[in-house]
């Protein structure tokens, strides 16, 4: 009886993390893909800015 209620609880624990892991994976990767179109719209101003800070160190 005591081992088949701490299988239960093990379940019920295994269950609610189940339940959880969706919903953080998918803000990771929000947060991800929002991260990487911050970079790829900055890229191109950094590149402009280095070329111009070259330029005048020349």
């Amino acid at each position: 009886m005591i081992a088949f209620g701490v299988t239960g609880w093990i379940a019920m624990i295994v269950n609610r993390v189940a339940h959880m892991i969706p919903p953080i994976a998918a803000t990771i990767f929000v947060v991800c893909e929002l991260c990487w179109l911050i970079a790829w719209a900055i890229a191109p101003l950094c590149a402009k800015r280095l070329r111009r800070a070259e330029q005048l160190s020349t």
